[in-house]
């Protein structure tokens, strides 16, 4: 997606979802960097940005937040 990547796509029978991975959401040029990428994505299926951050951001355009120790619960 020209100047876009996303880091991961994870597939398990019908269930797509794209995973962006970083350190911390430290600021919000950080947080535009991460989430653009998926919102580039035109189709429906998940889109999650993963984070070592302390606080849980709510979802932003449908892209769900989720601290990386919570992962496996959500997956």
């Amino acid at each position: 997606m020209r100047d876009k990547e996303v880091d991961f796509v994870a597939k398990k029978g019908e269930r797509l979802i794209y995973l962006q991975c970083t350190y911390v959401l430290v600021d919000e040029q950080t947080i535009r960097r991460e989430y653009a990428p998926l919102e580039a994505i035109p189709d429906n299926y998940e889109k999650m940005v993963i984070s070592l951050d302390d606080v849980s951001f709510p979802s932003n355009n449908g892209i769900r937040h989720i601290q990386a120790w919570k992962l496996l619960d959500v997956i």
